[in-house]
């Protein structure tokens, strides 16, 4: 199959990983980090929630930079065709 092996296709899936990605990240963000940051803040944790959540935030970020780039890509590549 040749779609499989096109430029197209293989840039289309670095996308939908890094979009994957950026929903974990904010999953993580919402359930996970914000939470945390509530409560370090009335202790002791504070320094590593803010950590947590800062790391999540430049890793969502960075994750949709390169969103941006591939889907720039993607508009100059075309889609493989099918032989059939």
């Amino acid at each position: 199959m040749h779609l499989v092996l096109a430029d197209y296709a293989r840039l289309l899936l670095v996308n939908l990983v890094l979009f994957g990605m950026m929903l974990l990240f904010s999953t993580l963000n919402r359930l996970r980090y914000t939470p945390a940051l509530t409560q370090g803040l009335d202790s002791s944790g504070a320094v590593a929630a803010v950590l947590a959540i800062s790391l999540s935030i430049t890793g969502e970020s960075l994750s949709g930079i390169v969103i941006l780039a591939a889907v720039a890509g993607l508009g100059t590549l075309s889609p493989a065709m099918s032989a059939e």
